[in-house]
C-alpha cells in the first residue's frame, strides 16, 4: 500500500502570492514527471487560512478542486481512496456558543473516561471542514458521516486491504480564545486539547479483529496535545497495534521516535518565512512487513528530498516484524530498568536463538554464563537505556553492552549474563528501589482562591525522595484561560469561576501536579506553613526529611507564606521535642517566634522524636536521630 501525504494546504490562491501558488503547480509538475502513483491521499488538515479567509463555499470549493487534481495526478480514481482529517482553520470558532462551550468541556473533561459531554455541537463547528468535503464526496454522503456518524464517535477507523488507517480529529477543542497579559485576543490551544481516548479505543476495538496493523493520521501532534491526554493516547496505541502516527500543524517535516509510536510531522503546501514545505511518499509493503516513507522538501524553487528528516537521512524505515504480531503476544515478554531513579517496564521479545546458556569452566570453579539479543518496542523512555542498565529475563541477570536503535519503533539490545548476586536480590533492588523513588511535585504553599486581577506567584518544588531538585524545569497550563490566564509560574484571576491548574516536569510529564483555583470576586489571602529543618555544619535546609544528626546543631522552623510570598510569624510559636521511647523531653532553645535550636546530643541514633507546635499554626512531625556519617 502506497500513499502521498499532505498537510496544512492554507489554500488561497487569489491572495497567496507567486511563490506559494508556484510551489503548488510545481507540486503537480513533480508527481507528474515522477510518475507517482499511490493508492491513497492522507490530509492531515488545515485547508484554509482561517485568518483572512470566510467560511465560504467558493473557498470550499477551489481547495476541493487542488485536492481532486492531485488525486488525479497519483492514480486515484476512487474519492473513498481520499484520506481526511480536519485542522483547526476548518472550524468555526464562533460558532453559535462555541467558546463558552471549550470553557465547559475542558474544565468537566475526565481523562479516566475520555468522552465529550456536548460532541455533536463540538461536530457541528467544522463548517468548512464540511463544505470541503461535500465538493470531494458529494453532500448526501458527507450529511450522513457528519449527522449518523462523528456525532457519536468523531475519529473513524477505515479497514484497507493491507492495514487500518484511523482518522483523529485532533481538535475538537481547538479555538478558544483568550486575552494575553497585553489584553490583547489570542488562541490558547497549546497543550490544553483532548482528543476523546475513549472515541478513539473504540474506533481501534472494532478494527481489532482485522490482526492487521494500523497507522494513525491526526492534525495535532501528540506531544502538543493535554500532557496526560497524550500518555492515555500513546498508551492505548502502544497496546492495540498503532505502529505510526502521521500529523501535520506545526509547518515542519521531522520524526519524532521519543513518543513510543513513531510520529510523522509534514509540512506545508504553502511557502511563507520560518516555515518548511513538505510532504511525505509512504508505503507498506505487506511481504516485508515494513513500513518506508521519504520526505521531499522545497528548496531552491524544486522539490528534493529532505535530508534532515530522521538522524540526517530523507527516509524513514520501519520493522514491524514483531510490531505487526502485538495482538498474538509478540512482544510478550516484560522487563524492568532502573532509569534515572525510576522504575520503567518495557515490552520485549527475543527472536530464535536469541538467548542462550553455557558453563565456564576454569581450574577452581565452573559458573554459569550466556547471552542475550532482545527487541524492545520503543515507549517515551528507551532513549534513555544506556550500556551497563541491568535487568531480569528468565530468572538470569543481564547486563546491556550494545544498543541499536536505527530501526524506527523497535530498540535492539545485546546483553551479557551478570554473575554478580542472585536474581532474588536483583529483583528486590527493584522493588526498593520502586518504593523509594518518589518524585513528586508540591506547591511550597497552596493556592486555593485568588481575586479578579489579582496575581500570585506559585512555588512549585520538585521531589525526588526527600531532596529538592532545583534546577529542574517545571511547566505551566491552565484549563481555562478565560477565568485564569498564566505567566510562566505566576497565576492572574480573569474572571469569577473555576479551573484547574497543571504543573509538569519537562523531563518526565509523568511526574506532574493538578489541583484546583477558584475565582472570587474580592482579593483573597491563601496562608500556608511549611516546617523546615536547617542543619548548620553542612549549610542544608530540607522541608521534607526531618532526620537530625547527633552531636550537631541543628534548627527547626516554620514559614509562613500568604498567596506564595514569605512573610514573618508575628506571635511565638511553642514547641515541644519529646523521645517517643520514653516520653522524656528533649532540650530546645527557642532563637525566633517561629525557629528553634535543639541540642542533638541529648539524642540517640536510631531513635525516633515526635514534634509539636502550637500557636497560630498547629503542625506535628516527626524526627530521627542519626550518624553524623
Amino acid at each position: 500500500m502506497k500513499w502521498l501525504h499532505l498537510s496544512d494546504l492554507h489554500f488561497n490562491p487569489d491572495d497567496d502570492g507567486t511563490d506559494s501558488n508556484y510551489l503548488r503547480d510545481k507540486l503537480k509538475d513533480f508527481l507528474y514527471q515522477n510518475q507517482v502513483v499511490v493508492d491513497y491521499l492522507i490530509l492531515s488538515g488545515d485547508f484554509r487560512d482561517a485568518s483572512c479567509q470566510d467560511d465560504t463555499d467558493e473557498n470550499a470549493q477551489k481547495v476541493a478542486q487542488f485536492i481532486l487534481g492531485i488525486t488525479k495526478l497519483v492514480g486515484i480514481t476512487n474519492t473513498c481512496n481520499i484520506l481526511c482529517v480536519p485542522g483547526n482553520h476548518d472550524l468555526n470558532r464562533d460558532y453559535n456558543n462555541r467558546q463558552e462551550l471549550l470553557i465547559t468541556e475542558k474544565s468537566k473533561y475526565q481523562t479516566e473516561k475520555g468522552r465529550f459531554v456536548n460532541l455533536p455541537e463540538l461536530v457541528d463547528a467544522f463548517s468548512f471542514y464540511k463544505k470541503v468535503l461535500n465538493f470531494i464526496y458529494g453532500t448526501d454522503f458527507v450529511n450522513t458521516m457528519f449527522d449518523n456518524c462523528y456525532k457519536i464517535s468523531p475519529h473513524k477507523a477505515v479497514v484497507t486491504k493491507d492495514c487500518n488507517i484511523l482518522l483523529i480529529n485532533t481538535e475538537l477543542l481547538a479555538g478558544q480564545s483568550v486575552e494575553d497579559a497585553s489584553g490583547n485576543k489570542c488562541i490558547n490551544d497549546a497543550g490544553t486539547l483532548m482528543a476523546g481516548s475513549s472515541y478513539v479505543l473504540n474506533e481501534l476495538l472494532t478494527v481489532k479483529p482485522t490482526e492487521k496493523i494500523t497507522i494513525a493520521v491526526g492534525h495535532r501532534g501528540l506531544d502538543l496535545l493535554e500532557p496526560t491526554e497524550k500518555r492515555k493516547l500513546v498508551n492505548i496505541f502502544n497496546d492495540y497495534g498503532v505502529c505510526l502516527y502521521l500529523c501535520g500543524h506545526s509547518h515542519t517535516l521531522w520524526v519524532d521516535d521519543t513518543l513510543g509510536v513513531p510520529q510523522v510531522t509534514v509540512g506545508c503546501i504553502k511557502q511563507e518565512n520560518g516555515v518548511r514545505a513538505g510532504f511525505s511518499l509512504g508505503e507498506f509493503c505487506v511481504e516485508s512487513n515494513n513500513i518506508n516513507i521519504s520526505a521531499y522538501s522545497w528548496e531552491n524553487n524544486s522539490w528534493n528530498k529532505y535530508q534532515h528528516f530522521y538522524k540526517g537521512n530523507s527516509d524513514l524505515h520501519i520493522d514491524l516484524n514483531g510490531v505487526a504480531e502485538a495482538y498474538g503476544g509478540g512482544f510478550d515478554n516484560k522487563i524492568k530498568i532502573v532509569l534515572d531513579g525510576r522504575v520503567r517496564e518495557f515490552y520485549c521479545r527475543v527472536p530464535t536463538e536469541g538467548m542462550k546458556f553455557w558453563i565456564e569452566h576454569s581450574p577452581m570453579i565452573s559458573v554459569g554464563s550466556g547471552s542475550l539479543t532482545c527487541v524492545l518496542k520503543n515507549n517515551q523512555y528507551t532513549h534513555l537505556i544506556n550500556y551497563n542498565h541491568t535487568f531480569i529475563l528468565s530468572n538470569a541477570v543481564w547486563k546491556v553492552i550494545g544498543i541499536d536503535s536505527t530501526i524506527s519503533g523497535v530498540t535492539k539490545l545485546t546483553c551479557n549474563r551478570e554473575l554478580k548476586g542472585p536474581s532474588d536480590d536483583f529483583k528486590t533492588g527493584i522493588a526498593n528501589k520502586d518504593s523509594i523513588s518518589n518524585y513528586r511535585i508540591e506547591l511550597l504553599s497552596p493556592i486555593e482562591n485568588i481575586g479578579v486581577d489579582q496575581k500570585i506567584e506559585l512555588l512549585p518544588l520538585l521531589i525526588k525522595d526527600y531532596k529538592h531538585i532545583k534546577d529542574a524545569k517545571l511547566l505551566l497550563s491552565v484549563s481555562n484561560q478565560n477565568i485564569i490566564a498564566s505567566d510562566k509560574m505566576s497565576i492572574i484571576g480573569k474572571s469569577i469561576g473555576k479551573t484547574d491548574i497543571l504543573i509538569w516536569w519537562e523531563d518526565d510529564d509523568e511526574i506532574f501536579l493538578r489541583f484546583s483555583v477558584n475565582v472570587c470576586d474580592e482579593k483573597q489571602e491563601n496562608v500556608g506553613y511549611r516546617l523546615y529543618r536547617e542543619d548548620l555544619a553542612f549549610n542544608s535546609k530540607s522541608y521534607f526529611d526531618y532526620s537530625v544528626r547527633i552531636k550537631n546543631k541543628v534548627r527547626i522552623g516554620v514559614e509562613k507564606y500568604i498567596n506564595g510570598e514569605q512573610v514573618s510569624v508575628d506571635k511565638p510559636l511553642e514547641f515541644c521535642l519529646i523521645s517517643k521511647e520514653d516520653n522524656c523531653s528533649m532540650p530546645i532553645q527557642q532563637l525566633e517566634n517561629s525557629v528553634i535550636e535543639v541540642d542533638t546530643s541529648a539524642m540517640s541514633y536510631g531513635k525516633l522524636y515526635s514534634l509539636t507546635i502550637k500557636g497560630e499554626t498547629q503542625m506535628q512531625a516527626e524526627i530521627c536521630g542519626k550518624g553524623l556519617f
